[in-house]
């Protein structure tokens, strides 16, 4: 099923590009699932490839017999295979898409379309163009052939294409080859869509010695799974054409559409058909009655057995045998074209939910999961619709059996990440809305209802997580708005969404509102975040994570920084030192000392800062030694340190550098000591001790005017 969307969701972008202008909602909407799609293979499996084989689409070595409409399009690009690395962008599957979108000139060379990629920095997907194996001329002869049926839309095209694909035929000399070639014709035709089929058979084909018996090789190839679908289609349109008025045109028309159920019905494949397709062929009086060699073994019939359990009472289904078949017996009436006996059949075990003791309402959730998957597979909306509702009520009527209220949780949870994931928002919303009101609502009756709540929000978020948050990061303000809801919802389980906003985003200002929103879950967010940072997150994510970590400051965020101190990074080790100096423990400022003694100048300088500010006793003597320091810059940030601190034990070092005197070092080397000779004396007047004031009153006639006014302010205090 994944394979099939993968290759249907990148077709389906290619065409609309071709179709709509860039940016249209048609393109963005069907990149989306395809970038959806991508994503989940690349999480399980970190590539993806999609690789042309002859006539056939493979998905990771997986033949996707759908997906024939990207064979052309593979084939006019000379592609063979696409892979697409984790780390993949949606600006990348874009000008990808714009790529394919476009014609090949005939000019084109094999390596331009590779070429044209790396130009728009496309470096997550990669193009192999090498033919794997040459294909004869008349392989090529049936691709071409092939290539007009796709996308057919109305019999003059379908009769053009044919009259070129018999003449293609007709040119090959060799009678078992052209055969061959007929048969792959026909197995083209075989899947036209109903209304087109329907005509071929009606109307003459074009005339060709190859072409006579080309209706008759379609009946001999069309498959079984093709006539349910065909017959479904039949159905529909019967019943419209006789919902109208009745006239000659509308006879004529009953008359021609069970013809063609006559024609199909001489298939081969037809005769593996159950008897419940017939049946209900009978009973659209599209057929007089069921061919006798059908109607022998009615009770092996899905129908037979659904209706046999129509008549019993619900809690029939939940028997051992009738439950365990209950799956496959949803998938036998779809596969056959019975969704309206599946309805009933659905509405009746259904009623185990309202009517049924605990034990029996729980293996009425249990099997209602599967059923979800069967629905979701076979694409019926009604029916999935329905179950959906009915399980949505019994949670929302607080079922008081804490086993069938986890396990409601349980499958409403797949339920609203399967919404989400395809677009259907409200229905997902409203889902995890009531999931919200239990999860903050305890019940008297189940004391555990707030706690599965709140375990099916929290596999929403983690199930979610690189949805939402490209959702969160997207120019559609829909999307934006959809994925802000949901994420209310989630409460703090959404906590984890926008840590990884913020540890993945280039923008600055996402990182902020992620950050924002963050502070509002308090305590709970801080732990989380500092959680993150840690040595097997990459240089990028953690400076993303420093720089909204000073909006997180807490007691215990200086076990998680204190390995950061000696990390290889410097930008990293400064922005620790700056988060080190705003938590006011002993380890912070212990891991601040060992900072002085980082071998980068400005880091030093940075934790002398913070050193200062905090006036950590424990500093001093490791500052006294940084005075050795011939760094101009490193001195003045050791002298006010110390300064600020006020300890008297630097009196004296302090002291020496003020002795220290210009004039035997260049003229600018010597302004910038007595920079540090000012900052050393404004250090001496902060200490304000004897001994301090002592060892300024011998400088009242320096030399220096800014020093002579520190003695000054010394000699006053």
């Amino acid at each position: 099923m994944k394979e099939f969307l993968l290759a249907s969701h990148l077709r389906a972008a290619i065409m609309n590009q071709r179709i709509y202008p860039a940016g249209s909602p048609a393109v963005e909407q069907v990149l989306s699932y395809f970038l959806q799609e991508v994503a989940e293979a690349l999480r399980d499996f970190g590539k993806l490839s999609i690789t042309r084989h002859e006539s056939n689409i493979f998905v990771e070595q997986k033949e996707v017999r759908e997906a024939q409409g990207l064979v052309s399009i593979f084939e006019e690009h000379n592609i063979q295979s696409l892979t697409f690395e984790y780390g993949v962008t949606p600006p990348e599957v874009r000008d990808l898409v714009i790529l394919l979108s476009r014609k090949k000139p005939e000019d084109n060379k094999d390596n331009q379309f590779s070429d044209w990629l790396r130009t728009q920095n496309v470096t997550h997907i990669h193009v192999n163009q090498t033919t794997i194996v040459e294909m004869l001329d008349e392989e090529k002869i049936v691709k071409k052939s092939e290539s007009y049926y796709r996308e057919m839309k109305s019999f003059p095209e379908l009769e053009g294409s044919l009259k070129e694909s018999f003449k293609m035929i007709d040119e090959i000399p060799e009678e078992r080859r052209r055969q061959e070639l007929k048969e792959h014709l026909a197995q083209r035709l075989a899947g036209l869509e109903t209304s087109l089929m329907k005509e071929m058979f009606e109307k003459p084909l074009p005339e060709s010695k190859e072409g006579e018996d080309v209706k008759e090789k379609v009946i001999e190839v069309i498959s079984e799974n093709k006539l349910l679908e065909t017959f479904d289609e039949v159905i529909r349109c019967f019943r419209q054409i006789r919902s109208l008025p009745l006239n000659a045109d509308i006879v004529k028309q009953i008359d021609l559409w069970k013809a063609f159920v006559q024609k199909l019905l001489t298939a081969p494949a037809s005769k593996n058909m159950s008897f419940a397709v017939y049946d209900n062929l009978v009973k659209e009086e599209l057929i007089q009655s069921v061919p006798q060699d059908i109607q022998e073994k009615p009770k092996d019939d899905a129908s037979f057995q659904a209706r046999q359990l129509l008549e019993k009472p619900p809690s029939a289904f939940l028997e051992g045998r009738i439950l365990e078949q209950m799956t496959g017996l949803f998938e036998t009436l779809l596969g056959e074209g019975l969704p309206d006996l599946a309805q009933k059949l659905l509405e009746r075990f259904l009623k185990n939910l309202a009517e049924g003791k605990p034990d029996e309402r729980h293996k009425t959730v249990v099997a209602s999961g599967k059923l979800f998957a069967v629905f979701w597979a076979k694409q019926q909306k009604d029916l999935e619709k329905n179950l959906s509702l009915s399980l949505f009520k019994s949670a929302k009527s607080e079922e008081h059996s804490p086993m069938v209220y986890k396990e409601l949780m349980n499958v409403l949870t797949q339920a609203s990440i399967h919404y989400y994931r395809g677009h259907d928002y409200g229905r997902a919303l409203k889902i995890t809305t009531l999931m919200r009101k239990h999860a903050i609502k305890e019940s008297p009756l189940n004391k555990d209802q707030t706690k599965d709540a709140n375990q099916a929000l929290h596999e929403i978020s983690d199930k979610l997580l690189e949805v939402l948050v490209q959702d969160l990061l997207s120019n559609e303000e829909n999307l934006k708005d959809t994925s802000r809801r949901l994420l209310a919802d989630l409460g703090e389980n959404a906590i984890p969404c926008f840590v990884e906003i913020i540890k993945t985003s280039s923008d600055i200002r996402a990182r902020r509102l992620a950050a924002e929103t963050l502070k509002t879950f308090g305590e709970a967010a801080s732990h989380h975040l500092a959680a993150e940072f840690h040595i097997g997150n990459s240089t990028a994510i953690l400076l993303n994570l420093l720089s909204v970590l000073d909006d997180f400051v807490y007691p215990e965020l200086a076990d998680w920084l204190a390995p950061f101190i000696y990390y290889q990074d410097t930008v990293v080790r400064k922005c620790v030192v700056k988060l080190l100096s705003r938590i006011d423990t002993e380890k912070a400022r212990l891991l601040l000392v060992r900072c002085l003694s980082d071998p980068d100048q400005a880091i030093r300088i940075e934790a002398v800062r913070s050193i200062g500010e905090m006036k950590i006793q424990e500093a001093v003597q490791p500052l006294i030694d940084l005075l050795q320091d011939v760094s101009t810059a490193s001195l003045e940030e050791v002298c006010l340190a110390l300064g600020q601190i006020g300890h008297e034990s630097a009196v004296g070092p302090l002291a020496k550098l003020l002795e220290l005197k210009s004039g035997f070092l260049k003229e600018e080397a010597a302004v910038m000591e007595e920079t540090v000779r000012i900052r050393a004396a404004w250090a001496l007047l902060k200490i304000n001790t004897t001994e301090s004031k002592n060892q300024l009153s011998t400088y009242a006639n320096d030399y220096n005017s800014q020093v002579r006014e520190i003695v000054i302010k010394s000699q006053k205090t």
